[in-house]
């Protein structure tokens, strides 16, 4: 995770008129990362959708008895 320092310097960045890859060469964080936090400066950006693992359904089969 970024620190509130490092977000408003991207977001800085980006106001200036860079591109996410050139703020990414200037800061060495991830593209991806950068356009992230732009998109989500409030707190921690959206990683994606949470997975249910094969591992938790199986153990919770076993616990409930369905296995």
């Amino acid at each position: 995770m970024l620190r509130g320092k490092d977000v408003q310097e991207i977001e800085e960045l980006k106001r200036q008129g860079l591109s996410i890859r050139a703020i990414s060469r200037l800061t060495g964080y991830d593209r991806q990362t950068i356009s992230r936090y732009l998109l989500h400066p409030e707190g921690t950006p959206f990683m994606g959708r949470a997975r249910n693992s094969l591992a938790n359904s199986t153990r919770s089969n076993l616990i409930c008895g369905n296995a």
